[in-house]
Parts: structure tokens; C-alpha cells; sequence
């Protein structure tokens, strides 16, 4: 996993990737870069690992000691305590997914009406005659943001939680 971090995964595994979602089939929708896009991330798995180990294994006990089984433990104690880990991870996850250029790019070629919207940023580039449309692309930009802009509003009560005080002692 931490290799992952120190190498440009896009570049060296495009073509595994492509060719993966051609054999299931998924590789004239948007559902292959999806799944591509929401895996294998190394620095969400550090920042999840990192709030697993910040939850004191006390709580567990006294919740084995209360008569909760595995589940439920997990369910009403563990999870909430995660929330804002999963909410930074997530707001990563769809940050980098949301400016992703060259993988649905390489999905979409034969189909523009599925292009995202960098990619249909970056076709604006030049319009008719080859004349750089930079009105187009400031006004898209700008409007790109908005979602990122959305999403970090409603997360952004997970971030401002705390574990502090979980535990008595």
C-alpha cells in the first residue's frame, strides 16, 4: 500500500485497467471509471488506519462487558467514532475523482456524450477556426467547483468532531 504513494499509479496501470473493464465489460459506460476511481487508494487506507488506532480498545471492552456482540459494537460505537475519518477520506476520494482527467479520457474516447468535466473542459480549448476559447473554459472551471464546494459543506460538521472524552481516565 505505501508504494502505491511514491509512484504515478495512473500512468503505469492505464492500460491493465482499460483492458480489465473491457473483459467485464464496463468500458463504454462510465460504471468502469467509477469502480476504478473509488479503489486502491493508499492514502485513504492510512487515514482510516490511523483513526482505527485512535479509538481506545477500552470502549470495545466495556461494550463486550454491556452484553454487545461484534456487530453491534461496531455499528453503535466504532462507526460513529469513524465518521470523520470516513468523511476526510471520502472528501479526498471524491476531490481527486472529480479532477481526474486522463482515465475518462481514455474511457470515453469513443463516446463524448459520457465525458466528464475536465475532459470537456479540456476539449474547449479550441473552438471553431482553432481559436482558444478561454471565456468557455473560465466560466466551466468556475462552475466545476461548485460541487467540491457542496460536498465539503456538508462534510464539514464530520470534521470538526472529536474523540476526545470517549474514554474516562
Amino acid at each position: 500500500m505505501a508504494s502505491t504513494l511514491f509512484i504515478s499509479i495512473g500512468a503505469v496501470v492505464l492500460r491493465p485497467q482499460f483492458d480489465l473493464m473491457v473483459k467485464l465489460g464496463l468500458n463504454t459506460t462510465l460504471w468502469g471509471v467509477i469502480i476504478i476511481l473509488i479503489s486502491a487508494h493508499a492514502a485513504t487506507y492510512f487515514i482510516l488506519i490511523g483513526f482505527f488506532k485512535s479509538i481506545p480498545r477500552e470502549l470495545d471492552e466495556a461494550a463486550m462487558i454491556d452484553g454487545c456482540n461484534f456487530f453491534t459494537t461496531y455499528w453503535r460505537i466504532i462507526l460513529p467514532l469513524l465518521r470523520p475519518g470516513l468523511a476526510v477520506a471520502g472528501l479526498g476520494v471524491f476531490q481527486s475523482s472529480w479532477n481526474e482527467y486522463i482515465l475518462p479520457f481514455v474511457f470515453t474516447m469513443s463516446n463524448p456524450d459520457l465525458q466528464t468535466l475536465p475532459v470537456g473542459l479540456a476539449n474547449l480549448r479550441y473552438g471553431i477556426g482553432a481559436a482558444a476559447e478561454v471565456q468557455l473554459m473560465m466560466a466551466g472551471a468556475c462552475l466545476s467547483i461548485l460541487p467540491l464546494l457542496i460536498v465539503y459543506i456538508f462534510a464539514n460538521k464530520s470534521f470538526m468532531q472529536v474523540t476526545l472524552g470517549a474514554v474516562k481516565g
